[in-house]
């Protein structure tokens, strides 16, 4: 294969995320949060992550990709987002999707929406938050990772001894780390992801939103999704109209109208 990687990080598509996965595993071996702490002759490894916070359709995507590839991956899932309900009809078989694939669910905590609920109890939050998940997946939470850390402020559960934490220093600072965040490469990313400066071990952060069968510009790939949504909203609302009309007691209400009026 003739790699282009001056420009391989620059395009957020299949193909390219495809070429990225085959030179990870050129040397270095799959795992994730779950098989933590890892024996200490493990031969060279990745960790490959994911944050879902918008999108799980994009989410499953990867994961079947991955799958495919006999890649193991760590997703975190968000309770909180305003775009996904894991509780709803349309996403609460999401979680266990991901297991069937052969990955790992851990749960994406939001410490600006624990402040919003009140009360002082966190912990109590993330942990009741790690029971429901384990519920949806039927597997126990092994591992955590904070929603925005640049926006939240110093994170609580660093030294939480029951769960792995994405952002401890032995999975960011004692190995590297690399992150997709905003659909953006750093230049430490593009200057080691390519053949022969792979490290060791890394720990790799890829948010699936950016990702898709063509590479788009990331505003382009916002529009996308709230056009998306949109319509999604609009197949909703129809639903809820054709409820409507065909409700005995808004039948009853209307016919009522129609002879006081």
């Amino acid at each position: 294969m003739s790699w282009g990687f001056s420009t391989l990080l620059e395009q957020f598509s299949y193909k390219t995320y495809k070429e990225l996965l085959e030179l990870l595993t050129r040397e270095n071996r799959s795992v994730c949060f779950e098989d933590c702490p890892l024996p200490n002759n493990l031969t060279p490894y990745f960790i490959l992550r994911h944050d879902v916070d918008f999108y799980p359709e994009a989410a499953l995507r990867i994961a079947e990709l991955e799958a495919g590839m006999r890649i193991r991956a760590s997703y975190f899932l968000l309770f909180s987002s305003p775009f996904y309900n894991l509780l709803s009809e349309s996403y609460c078989r999401f979680p266990k999707r991901l297991i069937e694939l052969g990955h790992e669910v851990g749960l994406h905590y939001d410490l600006r929406a624990y402040g919003a609920m009140g009360g002082t109890n966190s912990v109590g939050t993330l942990f009741d938050e790690c029971e429901i998940l384990k519920k949806l997946t039927g597997r126990r939470v092994r591992s955590i990772a904070m929603h925005n850390p640049s926006l939240s402020g110093a994170d609580p559960f660093r030294n939480l001894k029951e769960l792995v934490n994405a952002y401890d220093d032995q999975y960011t600072t004692e190995i590297a780390y690399y992150s997709d965040s905003c659909g953006a490469w750093g230049n430490d990313a593009v200057a080691a992801l390519r053949p022969g400066h792979v490290p060791a071990q890394l720990q790799l952060l890829i948010h699936p939103f950016f990702w898709d069968e063509a590479s788009l510009h990331r505003l382009d790939r916002l529009n996308r999704f709230i056009e998306e949504r949109i319509a999604n909203l609009r197949t909703g609302a129809e639903t809820l109209e054709s409820m409507w009309a065909n409700h005995p007691r808004l039948i009853e209400y209307e016919n009522r109208r129609r002879k006081q009026g």
